[in-house]
């Protein structure tokens, strides 16, 4: 028997579920035109569909990794940041049919900005470590002394995306977001001073690029281990440790679009 599930069903050519469980956002703030609340069963959590599914073929992972990009990409459209997403908090039915729930911590985002002047926000601290991104990260081990950073929570979001598909194939992804303890004095001045005042100084951004190499080598090297290879150019853009050079959601989901014949 699948879960019970509180969901927010988008209307649109094919139905996409975003779900809500034991609290969430309140009805006001999903208030958005073409969106209705209801109950049903879900399917089964992401790493547990996939136990059930080994030999998912490249067909269907094509079309379930649309699906899920798709899902969040309505969730960027709408200004909602989920802020908390791991494989337990993503319900697959079928490819075709996918589910995200848990907004507990999730929030409305509204702030632009340009190139590398990101704005200022206080993270929660409930996410789950194992699949935030190593911005979040490092704010995780500083939060008693520092409580906001200066980052894209949509990109944060798109790594823990790459960490969650890293992990429900099998693929060990401990370590992946954590610069070195000895380090986070360096990156915390980039989230709280400006990321340029690391990034194009000239003696800093030295270290800032040891640091970064040191970090995404790793992550390549898992990346290379991914059995749907055709993925792997799009999960390294997810993956991306620099958050300037980190896709956005917008070139995840042409990615994703162009993997199952979409060439809009």
């Amino acid at each position: 028997m699948f879960p019970k599930i509180y969901y927010f069903s988008v209307i649109r050519n094919k139905k996409i579920i975003l779900g809500v469980e034991h609290g969430g956002l309140s009805f006001k703030d999903f208030m958005y035109q073409n969106i209705i609340i209801g109950v049903e069963y879900g399917g089964l959590p992401f790493k547990d569909f996939m136990y059930q599914n080994p030999n998912l073929s490249y067909r269907d992972m094509k079309i379930l990794f649309y699906n899920l990009i798709k899902a969040f990409h309505t969730l960027k459209e709408k200004k909602i940041v989920h802020n908390d997403i791991s494989p337990i908090n993503i319900l697959i039915e079928s490819p075709e049919k996918v589910k995200i729930i848990d907004f507990e911590i999730s929030f409305e985002c509204i702030n632009e900005y340009k190139d590398s002047n990101f704005p200022v926000y206080w993270p929660s601290y409930l996410a789950s470590e194992l699949y935030i991104s190593p911005e979040l990260m490092t704010w995780q081990r500083i939060r008693n002394i520092i409580g906001f950073i200066r980052y894209d929570p949509f990109k944060s979001d798109i790594f823990s995306l790459g960490l969650c598909f890293l992990d429900i194939l099998g693929i060990d992804i401990k370590g992946l977001n954590i610069f070195g303890i000895n380090y986070d004095i360096h990156i915390m001045e980039m989230l709280t001073i400006s990321y340029d005042y690391i990034a194009k100084d000239s003696l800093r951004k030295i270290s800032y690029r040891l640091l970064r190499e040191k970090l995404q080598n790793t992550i390549d090297e898992r990346i290379e281990k991914n059995p749907y290879n055709y993925l792997n150019d799009t999960l390294r853009k997810m993956l991306e440790v620099d958050i300037v050079n980190r896709a956005t959601i917008d070139e995840i989901y042409k990615d994703a679009k162009y993997h199952v014949g979409i060439f809009d």
